[in-house]
């Protein structure tokens, strides 16, 4: 697939933990930067790789009214990758493929999440 094409559509409706959601995209490694607390170049230190999903949809991704006053979630639309946490070796057999994940999101909040949003897998195959 054209990655231009994976951004299109009407975003799809979802909501934080504890909801489960299954989302289709392809799957790839992509690079972060944590912050750099060694006083060297922030451009190439502290590099990490990272498992990231460009949804064939975008999300429209949904606080609740008090996940958003405790500041855990807040509501983010437009939602066009994912950072993806689970089974390393999993994930890896299946790099630059079309997936399929099931699992919950919660928001970015540390040095370590390099997107608003991110999802723990429950489960992930091969899409077909």
């Amino acid at each position: 697939d054209d990655i231009t094409d994976l951004r299109k559509g009407t975003p799809m409706i979802v909501h934080y933990a504890p909801e489960i959601i299954t989302v289709e995209g392809l799957l790839e490694e992509n690079t972060g930067f944590s912050v750099n607390t060694t006083g060297g170049d922030p451009k190439s230190d502290n590099k990490e790789m990272y498992f990231a999903i460009w949804p064939s949809q975008p999300l429209d991704v949904i606080a609740t009214d008090a996940q958003q006053k405790e500041g855990i979630n807040i509501t983010e639309k437009n939602v066009d990758h994912l950072q993806v946490t689970g089974n390393e070796k999993e994930l890896r057999s299946l790099l630059n493929k079309k997936v399929r994940i099931s699992g919950t999101l919660s928001h970015a909040h540390n040095t370590h999440h390099f997107t608003k949003v991110l999802l723990s897998v429950n489960s992930v195959s091969a899409a077909d």
